[in-house]
């Protein structure tokens, strides 16, 4: 409170290149599968400077692996469901115009839940519900007017969508 100007934006951005190799149980596209992954990844939120300061501007990057893979719902059944987990194997956070701390460790872990209906013989519905966390916990001094112990962000999406099937 009595940050100048009263009213803060944020945006936030994700990228992410990743490479993985599908494990099909069966000879058919909707087949249950499993998937390893491995990328690299950017996620930035900023934020308005204020005075005196409020929040910083944070980008965490590194490398990320993760395990996906969805099955259907019974023999000859036209819905399915399957999940996702991702963790960052070392990942990084940049904070600008200050510094909460000396030195951060951090830890980013990403799931999520989908479920899906055929509606097409490569076509797919389907509708997910994602959950992330990035956190850090600070040691040292920033350069910050007070020093931070810890920082956390927590993201939870809905998205649906359709799929073509290769």
């Amino acid at each position: 409170s009595g940050s100048s100007p009263s009213k803060l934006n944020e945006s936030m951005s994700d990228y992410e290149a990743a490479m993985g190799y599908m494990f099909r149980f069966g000879p058919y596209v909707w087949s249950p599968y499993v998937e390893p992954f491995l990328g690299y990844f950017t996620h930035k939120v900023f934020t308005d400077a204020a005075t005196p300061e409020a929040f910083t501007t944070m980008v965490y990057n590194g490398f990320k692996l993760g395990l996906k893979g969805s099955a259907p719902i019974g023999l000859g059944s036209e819905y399915g469901a399957g999940g996702e987990f991702a963790f960052s194997l070392r990942s990084g956070l940049q904070e600008t115009p200050v510094s909460s701390g000396g030195s951060s460790t951090n830890n980013v872990v990403q799931f999520g839940f989908f479920g899906f209906k055929k509606i097409g013989g490569r076509l797919k519905a389907q509708a997910q519900l994602d959950f992330e966390m990035y956190s850090s916990s600070f040691s040292g001094t920033g350069t910050r007017a007070e020093s931070a112990r810890s920082a956390s962000q927590r993201f939870t999406t809905l998205s649906g969508g359709v799929y073509y099937m290769f």
